[in-house]
């Protein structure tokens, strides 16, 4: 109908046919206003019949009839024309009645759809709600007392792996530990589960029921082992930490007790030499043996190596020394089948926390302590220390050495893969280097070795000084003081170590950080030195700098002078704060987590000198790619596992999504089904009045984000307040906020958005335009390409009688 009919009647007629049935209709489509009429032809036969809608057709006819030719009717056929039109409407308004009745009962029918989905949509999540807190009371062991199975089933998330099972709190698992062809599980009431590939023992199994040893297991079952009772305990043994390596594995129990079981080869049990040299491995879990009874509180299983830390900092190494890696010293180069100290270690007083064994090096790292150093905390300690082979470390490391490196970063963390190693800063930071094979270390996979610790941006950088050594300007010099000697680290405050200004009222110093960065906090060091003159005030040098300014701009400050700088500066900054405390470090932490600036300011409130020591900016140039604080990390053979800890912290929650819900109310159903924003929708929903009365949480200073140009252009208020030439906010049917696209297309088909429609119109003229242009241009090619082939036959015709003589 689309392409025969549509074409053949003149939209013009489609219109006239709708008013003489008491019809408008507005921006409508010439097939849309079709449909309206064929709508209107079902009804007319349905109330009036065969007849009636004959009849409306005839009258029809013959209004139109006269309708297209005005000029020769007489009077007293306007007339009769006018009174035809008004019989009409007479005779159709029964038909239009029926029409509106429908209409309304259509409309009724599609909103009470929609409320249906939306409470179709909410029950569901509530119903999801539920059986989330009676499985988390499930997987919680005190909570129930299901348990006492040797095997549990796992759950897999593909088709090729197994279903999924409901949780059981006996099988919560607290930790994980994989190696070559294996894998253990550490559950939260201290149970240890194994499954895998058996062979050498590394499962820690007994028997199976057909009385094979070492076989593989597609299931996790339990170590019984550790759950038979002690004469001299009342309860299991309950395991702590769990380390699997190639093949074979360790576990601490919580009474600081080490044991092994898997491979005996290359002494990496620790137990001693094993006589039978045609069984060199063990079944079952064997206790390491300690001198002096000392208890382990870290364990870590390398390749053919084995690596243990005492509560008291000691490091024991056994194992393969080839290559260095236990890091014994250049004499040591054969096997070590029992726990061996590192004396070394204990001379330097070096005190180690975790130790990490990979398949040819290993890697430690030492106790991180803290100390309060002018006004802030300080880390010590955290010291890295490797030895092994070249492959992972450029060269061949007989003894432990320090890593220089990240001598100035605070470690709690290091792993060994099978030629890389990784180390996580205490403020979450991701360091990696070795082999880079297929770019396992998270760098540029063309760079094949990495030979120093390098820093993982793309994870999360800890805020640093961003103002050190970067450019800075004040308004006056005092005395060869210049803007310079606030960013070259000196804290000291004598006088000599100050920016000095002269006397002039509101004096400011400012430094460009070199490009917009997030800023976390600001830092600024008064004086210290006190005047000579016994008369005078002890602190009145320091007094100067008070009350004082500091700004956050994201573009240049003006050069004004006086109280005009001041509010100029107040204008255009994107965060100040007033200072009046004397203090010898004045700290301000900003109050929003992304606040966006380059140049910083301090500036006086009154007339006085300005000097001050140092300004410290700490904040991250590549915040917007922010990823997340590392929690934990473990490398493989040519692989880096980073896992993440949780936000815990329900207020960054919230304001992570307050921001989502500020961009879309249709983000809030989305963001409902994840536990931790459960809390955040039942406080703020789709988004209430009081949420929306703030400041957008998207703009900028001097940048709306794009959802509050849409509000203005639209003349929509998302705020409960505001002018009365502001359109309250649609809502959707069931009284909560509507959602982006939904108030998109509401604004479309209200034709609010004038702008954007001039906009399109213009676009839409300047394409006809050019279209028109290249239609003509391509008709002037045309002519010309017809009148140059007439002209060449024109001049080729007199040749056509010529023959050439010979």
């Amino acid at each position: 109908m689309e392409q025969v009919l549509l074409p053949k009647v003149e939209y013009e007629q489609l219109i006239l046919s709708g008013q003489l049935r008491g019809l408008e209709f507005d921006h409508i489509t010439k097939m849309d206003l079709a449909l309206e009429l064929g709508e209107c032809f079902e009804l007319e036969v349905e109330s009036k019949g065969e007849v009636g809608h004959a009849a409306f057709k005839e009258s029809e006819r013959v209004i139109q009839e006269f309708s297209q030719d005005k000029k020769r009717i007489q009077e007293k056929q306007v007339l009769l024309l006018q009174a035809e039109k008004e019989k009409m409407l007479h005779e159709w308004q029964d038909v239009k009645t029926l029409r509106e009745v429908r209409h309304a009962k259509r409309e009724e029918d599609a909103k009470l759809k929609i409320i249906e989905k939306i409470n179709h949509a909410d029950h569901a999540y509530e119903s999801r709600a539920e059986r989330r807190v009676v499985q988390l009371e499930d997987t919680i062991p005190e909570l129930t007392v299901r348990g006492e199975n040797s095997r549990i089933d796992i759950s897999g998330i593909t088709t090729r792996g197994p279903p999924l099972h409901s949780p059981r709190g006996a099988v919560a698992v607290a930790n994980v530990s994989a190696g070559g062809s294996h894998v253990a599980l550490l559950m939260q009431d201290g149970s240890l589960y194994t499954c895998g590939v058996g062979t050498s023992g590394r499962l820690g199994l007994q028997s199976n029921h057909r009385g094979a040893t070492c076989f593989d297991s597609n299931h996790p079952n339990r170590i019984e082992a550790f759950n038979v009772r002690v004469a001299s305990l009342s309860e299991d043994i309950s395991v702590r930490q769990v380390s699997c390596s190639f093949s074979h594995s360790a576990a601490i129990d919580s009474d600081g007790s080490l044991y092994t079981w898997g491979s005996a080869c290359n002494g990496k049990l620790g137990v001693g030499i094993v006589e039978d040299e045609y069984k060199q491995y063990s079944l079952t879990p064997l206790l390491v043996k300690f001198p002096g009874k000392r208890k382990i509180r870290h364990v870590s299983c390398g390749a053919s190596h084995t690596g243990a830390v005492t509560t008291a900092g000691e490091l024991f190494m056994w194992g393969s020394a080839n290559g260095g890696r236990l890091g014994l010293g250049p004499h040591v180069i054969d096997t070590i089948v029992v726990p061996t100290l590192v004396r070394d270690l204990v001379n330097k007083k070096v005190r180690v926390w975790q130790v990490s064994c990979g398949t040819a090096h290993s890697a430690f790292c030492t106790e991180v302590t803290s100390e309060y150093s002018e006004g802030s905390k300080k880390l010590l300690g955290g010291h890295v220390y490797v030895c092994g082979g070249a492959t992972a470390l450029s060269r061949y490391m007989l003894s432990w050495e320090r890593v220089p490196e990240l001598d100035s970063v605070a470690i709690r963390q290091v792993a060994c893969g099978n030629s890389h190693t990784a180390a996580v800063s205490s403020y979450g930071e991701l360091y990696t280097w070795g082999r880079n094979f297929h770019g396992c270390t998270g760098h540029d996979a063309n760079r094949i070795f990495i030979d120093k610790p390098e820093l993982l941006k793309c994870l999360h950088v800890e805020p640093y000084n961003l103002a050190l050594g970067r450019p800075c300007r004040q308004i006056t010099i005092y005395n060869e003081q210049g803007p310079h000697l606030a960013v070259n680290g000196e804290k000291g405050g004598t006088l000599a170590t100050c920016i000095h200004t002269h006397l002039e009222d509101s004096p400011w110093w400012e430094v460009d950080l070199g490009q917009p960065a997030v800023i976390e906090k600001i830092r600024l060091w008064n004086r210290t030195d006190e005047p000579l003159n016994p008369s005078k005030n002890r602190s009145e040098y320091s007094n100067r700098l008070f009350p004082c300014w500091i700004f956050v701009s994201e573009f240049a400050f003006k050069d004004l002078e006086g109280k005009e700088g001041l509010r100029a500066a107040k204008v255009q900054s994107s965060a100040f704060e007033l200072f009046r405390s004397n203090k010898r470090m004045t700290e301000w932490v900003l109050p929003t987590a992304n606040t966006v600036g380059q140049f910083v300011r301090v500036q006086l409130q009154n007339r006085n000198f300005l000097h001050f020591a140092e300004l410290e900016v700490f904040g991250v140039y590549s915040a917007f790619k922010y990823v997340g604080k590392v929690g934990t990390v473990q490398c493989s053979a040519d692989a880096t596992l980073v896992v993440m800890p949780p936000i815990s912290t329900q207020s960054v929650l919230d304001d992570f999504y307050l921001r989502a819900i500020q961009a879309d109310a249709d983000h809030a159903t989305i963001l409902r089904q994840y536990d931790a924003y459960d809390r955040s929708y039942r406080k703020f929903g789709r988004g209430t009045p009081a949420t929306l009365d703030g400041p957008c949480r998207l703009c900028r200073v001097f940048r709306d984000c794009e959802i509050c140009e849409f509000y203005a252009s639209t003349k929509y208020n998302r705020r409960s307040i505001g002018g009365s030439d502001l359109k309250p906010l649609p809502v959707r049917l069931v009284g909560d906020r509507m959602g982006l696209l939904e108030l998109v297309q509401m604004a479309l088909a209200e034709g609010t958005l004038e702008a954007d429609q001039q906009e399109q119109i213009r676009h839409e003229q300047e394409a006809a335009r050019i279209a028109e242009a290249e239609k003509l241009q391509i008709e002037r090619q045309r002519t010309e390409e017809l009148e140059r082939s007439k002209r060449q036959l024109r001049l080729l015709k007199p040749f056509q009688g010529f023959r050439k003589k010979v």
